[in-house]
């Protein structure tokens, strides 16, 4: 089964969840992981039982630099517990599904690749083993179109995540891990990818492109943009057909509707056509 979810903006979190109230469709918002850390933000989705399928920024800055820093404080360990802690809130108060950040892939030189793979590797598959609730998937993401024609990131997103679902926890990582009486004993979920749609960029390969059929034994996730400001919208004809491949591939992940840069007026009437697309991706009756 197909899940759905939208995208909230963070500013504006109080008017989604007004739009949202008694809304069925989706299975989850989709949100900063910062906004977890305002009371009001978990007060009010607990108040009102909203699910919050995935949260995006876990770290909001590039992956790698983090890494790099922690290591020359020899501060690894403390990143772990404060990720931990963050997911922990996340998943117990709002259930979350999944969790993303920047790893800005085309950033590696060619020559530093497969040792820094490697080493997020590591880091991704340690992050797995957080102490929470229940399980969780980490995902990796990119982008279609490409940043730029070169672009290198789905072959090295594919790679990272090939490496973390083989990667032991205990792999070396230049720095410690956490006690073990301080996380998991085991795996909570698997690293796959999230890749972020922009129909309006530019014509799309369909499903069975070289990029998709790459990432299909991957993919968790696929998010469509749109730049609502600018009067951008997805057409539901696109959205059934994307809806139709998708279920004849089995895919088991989740579809976000994500309306970039939306003003609060708008926000009941960006709710009511994504209630439209989410019922694209309910199972054919005729199928169960």
């Amino acid at each position: 089964m197909i899940d759905t979810a939208i995208k909230i903006e963070d500013h504006d979190w109080p008017q989604w969840f007004a739009a949202l109230n008694y809304v069925h469709e989706f299975g989850g918002i989709e949100c900063d992981a910062g906004l977890f850390e305002q009371a009001e933000f978990l007060s009010q989705l607990k108040a009102g039982g909203i699910h919050c399928t995935h949260a995006r920024n876990l770290i909001p800055d590039d992956v790698p630099g983090i890494l790099d820093t922690a290591q020359r404080n020899h501060a690894v360990p403390q990143l772990y517990e404060r990720l931990y802690a963050a997911m922990d809130t996340a998943c117990s108060v709002g259930d979350v599904q999944s969790f993303s950040m920047p790893f800005r892939l085309d950033r590696i030189p060619k020559e530093e690749e497969d040792a820094e793979l490697r080493r997020l590797a590591t880091f991704v598959s340690r992050l797995l083993f957080a102490p929470v609730n229940h399980a969780f998937n980490l995902l990796v993401p990119v982008r279609l179109p490409r940043p730029f024609p070169s672009s290198e990131e789905i072959s090295r997103a594919v790679r990272l995540c090939a490496t973390a679902r083989e990667t032991p926890a205990d792999s070396n990582i230049n720095g410690d891990w956490v006690p073990s009486d301080k996380r998991s004993a085991f795996k909570n979920g698997i690293p796959s990818i999230c890749l972020h749609i922009y129909p309006d960029e530019g014509i799309l390969p369909d499903f069975n492109s070289l990029d998709l059929h790459l990432l299909q034994p991957f993919l968790g996730m696929l998010c469509f943009h749109y730049n609502v400001n600018a009067g951008e919208t997805l057409f539901d004809d696109e959205q059934e057909q994307w809806a139709t491949r998708l279920k004849e591939h089995g895919f088991p992940g989740t579809v976000v509707f994500c309306p970039d840069q939306c003003p609060p007026e708008a926000i009941d009437s960006v709710v009511t056509a994504a209630r439209t697309w989410s019922n694209f991706y309910l199972p054919d009756p005729t199928q169960e």
